[in-house]
């Protein structure tokens, strides 16, 4: 009986603590994000915002982007954001005039990005 104690202890712990890494809690502090070339990639996930410390995000070559999140203008901290080569962007969020750290983005190659929003030249 102590012996399952034990391990049913030892299975309780890891069960939390991996819960804990994959909700996020140990990533919130990630400032830099590459997923370069990630051509398979189709969409960021709307939880993006919670990457509270990310101010580096690589997304160039994922030419089946297709749109951003709303809630990227949740990263407060972003300072970089390189779409270089995103094809299939069609529309950027105009929750991106809500990133007042951005300085630079990077959006050569995204030929199907008709347009800007009209917030961006605020």
């Amino acid at each position: 009986m102590c012996c399952f104690f034990s391990y049913y202890y030892y299975y309780y712990y890891y069960y939390y603590y991996y819960l804990f890494l994959f909700t996020g809690v140990y990533i919130k502090c990630l400032a830099k994000l590459h997923l370069t070339g990630c051509s398979a990639l189709a969409s960021l996930p709307d939880s993006i915002d919670r990457l509270k410390c990310l101010d580096t995000l690589h997304l160039s070559g994922c030419s089946r982007l297709a749109t951003l999140p709303d809630s990227i203008g949740g990263l407060k901290c972003l300072a970089k954001l390189h779409l270089t080569g995103c094809s299939g962007l069609a529309s950027l969020p105009d929750s991106i005039d809500k990133l007042k750290c951005l300085d630079t983005l990077h959006l050569s190659g995204c030929s199907g990005l008709a347009s800007l929003p009209n917030s961006i030249d605020r």
